[in-house]
């Protein structure tokens, strides 16, 4: 395999272990609650919800922290991820990190909008549209707790997509704006 074949390769970005071992705490730290709300609380219709929420919230948080599922897959067609599948790399314009609060998004500005639109699901498609108002771009992930920071994937997804950008287009990122075009000698 050489170089180019190695740099193309699927690159499968999962939950970094730090991340899993936080919800694993949380979730085994919400079902023992549960289990003392249950034991110390005299009246049946408490103790039952207590549990039923508790432990339902702390098994949620286990198995998210226990599943292997990978949250991100660079492919050499594109990038694969939920809800949009596969993004080609022929689509992708920029791509940028904004934060919202603690998360980490990525988001994707692509050619044609529309057609990760319709692969939505009817309920998504307003929140789809928020998320654009906000500017997290067209398409965006969150990146919150990957096994990759956030930098390192910009650059690798720029170089994928052949279009590397010396500034992101977000101002957040960039307050000064792009920088002025270089003058075309000739």
């Amino acid at each position: 395999m050489d170089e180019s074949d190695r740099r193309m390769a699927d690159l499968e970005i999962n939950t970094a272990r730090w991340f899993r071992v936080l919800y694993l705490g949380a979730g085994a730290s919400l079902v023992c609650g549960g289990i003392v709300a249950f034991v110390t609380t005299q009246d049946a219709g408490i103790r039952w919800m207590t549990l039923l929420m508790l432990g339902g919230c702390g098994l949620a948080c286990v198995w998210f922290a226990l599943t292997s599922r990978r949250r991100l897959t660079l492919e050499p067609e594109g990038i694969r991820g939920r809800p949009f599948g596969l993004v080609p790399w022929r689509d992708v314009k920029d791509v940028f990190v904004c934060r919202n609060n603690l998360n980490r998004v990525f988001a994707v500005n692509v050619h044609t909008p529309s057609t990760y639109y319709e692969r939505l699901p009817r309920w998504r498609r307003s929140l789809w549209k928020l998320s654009q108002h906000a500017g997290f771009g067209d398409i965006s992930f969150d990146i919150t707790g990957l096994d990759i920071g956030s930098e390192e994937l910009v650059k690798v997804v720029r170089e994928r997509a052949h279009r590397p950008s010396p500034e992101p287009s977000n101002p957040a990122l960039n307050p000064d704006g792009p920088a002025p075009p270089s003058p075309v000698r000739r």
